[in-house]
């Protein structure tokens, strides 16, 4: 997908500040960035280099569904230049108790732009648990580009005299999502039309980038009773399916148990990896592995 890579690269060429010769005394220290989730860190530090320093609101193997920042991450906000959201829903009550005490912080969109898939039933025993976008943005390759872009342009505001190392950096992000991109196309490309089944509906955004459709065991985010599991087994025979999918921020009990029933096995997928490049390269390769088992 150069033509859409070289689209953004145009558009971000022309939107970040140009940088001149002289350096401003602004750009004396780094820019302390913040981020909801770890794909996002991937992309601010890969762009802003040694200039940045990123701070994300969830950890490694913590599930978004059931977050709550700490009053200690509130706080560090106000030591912030950026925030990067992405639409997850605990994003709206930080935003509230920062919202008109942090005139200074700038708070960016990074998925702006970019046409989000309607949201999924996330429920896990917190209020009605509806998202109603659809927020992991970064499993499609053009939502990542996106991604990369509003993050470099975000951060040329905050440090104009930066802004052509930001150019730099970025076109090297791009350059990467596209090779990585193509050899994902070409290992799913025979797969187009096949369903992948899946414990929770994360990845939407990624089967709908290769021709994929995405099945959730989990229905309205709680494991199905035992007529829709049923159900789900069945349908999961019909289509040939042999791997279910699981996130390691969740039980894997469930995908187990669905697994064993369609004598087939449960695979671990992390679509909260902070390498988000290198990771659509790794969730293709497991998914082509599960849907080639005969």
């Amino acid at each position: 997908m150069r033509g859409w890579a070289t689209t953004v690269w145009m558009v971000v060429s022309v939107c970040l500040p140009a940088a001149g010769c002289s350096r401003s005394p602004a750009a004396s220290g780094p820019v302390v960035v913040f981020v909801s989730v770890p794909p996002q860190a991937s992309l601010v530090r890969q762009i802003g280099g040694s200039d940045v320093v990123v701070r994300c609101l969830i950890r490694p193997g913590q599930d978004p569904h059931v977050f709550e920042p700490t009053p200690r991450q509130t706080r560090a906000l106000a030591r912030a230049k950026v925030f990067l959201t992405v639409g997850i829903p605990f994003e709206e009550p930080v935003l509230a108790k920062i919202r008109g005490h942090l005139p200074d912080l700038e708070v960016v969109d990074s998925a702006e732009g970019f046409a989000r898939r309607p949201g999924c039933d996330c429920a896990h025993g917190h209020g009605d648990g509806r998202w109603d976008w659809d927020p992991h943005v970064w499993l499609s390759p053009d939502g990542l580009r996106i991604m990369a872009g509003n993050t470099a342009r975000a951060l040329a505001r905050a440090e104009p005299a930066r802004a052509a190392d930001f150019r730099r950096r970025l076109k090297e992000v791009l350059d990467s999502i596209d090779e990585v991109d193509a050899g994902a196309r070409a290992k799913l490309a025979p797969y187009r039309g096949r369903t992948v089944y899946v414990f929770h509906p994360a990845f939407g955004y990624f089967c709908d980038a290769y021709g994929l459709k995405q099945k959730a065991v989990q229905i309205e985010g709680r494991s199905p009773g035992s007529r829709q599991l049923r159900e789900l087994i069945r349908q999961a025979k019909k289509d040939g399916a042999r791997t279910i999918f699981v996130q390691e921020q969740f039980d894997q009990h469930g995908a187990k148990a669905v697994a064993a029933a369609i004598d087939g096995r449960a695979r671990v997928v992390d679509p909260l990896a902070e390498d988000v490049v290198a990771n659509l390269g790794r969730i293709a390769e497991a998914i082509a592995s599960g849907l080639n088992k005969k």
